[in-house]
């Protein structure tokens, strides 16, 4: 093999060193895999048809580097289509999903993470704006008592919350705006500045069978 070891083209034998590189790198399509350590960077998925896999939750760890935190920055955005993320632990910051500006991006999937607060800037953890066919499922959402809402959904159709565990948040485990209305179900609660799973359509509280 003649190839130069120092040089990563994103094989088994030779991965990129970074998310980023790998994702500028991937096709739509691809599946990339992301080995244990620490990533202290901030990525966007523009691309679609993308899934995303950590090698492990507690130890595949996408770290905000501090010089880019605050409310309008986050460690992990999702803009493309057909886009999963799985089995990756995201830290001091927050997700975004949708670009929050009327443009709907369909079919998110966010799942077997581990997603823990950010103690400078964090108000929300999970936020969901302008999409479609959104599946947050087996989660933890730790809030780290300042981020003020777990999951907030804005403008959304067919969001599903379902088998998370969502705690530790200054606020509400979940929250959404008046065109939303995500679908709860097998969730666990607790340690919210609130008892109650509040989803604002209609100013009404929502019980949610494993919240307390």
């Amino acid at each position: 093999d003649d190839a130069d070891p120092d040089v990563q083209d994103g094989s088994i034998s030779r991965p990129f060193k970074t998310v980023n590189a790998g994702l500028n790198a991937a096709e739509e399509g691809n599946i990339i895999y992301i080995y244990d350590g620490v990533y202290e960077e901030s990525i966007t998925v523009e691309k679609s048809n993308l899934t995303i896999i950590g090698e492990s939750n507690q130890k595949t760890v996408l770290y905000q580097p501090v010089s880019d935190r605050g409310y309008a920055n986050r460690a992990l955005a999702i803009y493309g289509n057909n886009v999963t993320v799985k089995n990756m632990r995201i830290s001091n910051s927050f997700v975004t999903i949708g670009r929050g500006n009327g443009t709907y991006n369909n079919h998110v999937v966010l799942e077997d993470n581990i997603i823990v607060g950010d103690p400078v800037s964090g108000q929300i953890l999970v936020g969901v704006y302008y999409a479609d066919d959104v599946h947050i499922r087996n989660n933890i959402i730790y809030g780290n008592n300042l981020s003020q809402v777990g999951v907030f959904t804005y403008t959304t159709t067919k969001v599903y919350i379902v088998n998370n565990v969502i705690t530790d948040c200054s606020y509400w485990g979940v929250s959404g705006n008046y065109y939303s209305w995500p679908a709860l179900a097998n969730n666990l609660f607790y340690s919210n500045g609130t008892v109650r799973t509040y989803a604002s359509l209609g100013g009404s509280w929502v019980w949610e069978d494993k919240g307390y």
